[in-house]
């Protein structure tokens, strides 16, 4: 007897934000940041940590 299983896993699909940048002043630096993620959540936490001292990011918009 031929025992044999195939693995047809979901592609792998990451999600890419492009996040806003602002100030502690609440003021639009114009600079944009992008993370990636398996999700929305995931996405935004890496591009989270990549925020410069003194900004915080601001309306994050999924790209791909």
């Amino acid at each position: 007897m031929l025992d044999v299983e195939f693995d047809f896993a979901k592609p792998k699909k990451n999600v890419t934000v492009k996040c806003y940048l602002m100030n502690l002043q609440n003021e639009a630096t114009g600079e944009v940041i992008y993370g990636t993620g398996k999700n929305k959540a995931e996405a935004q936490a890496d591009a989270n940590t990549k925020v410069p001292r003194g900004h915080k990011l601001k309306h994050c918009d999924i790209v791909r």
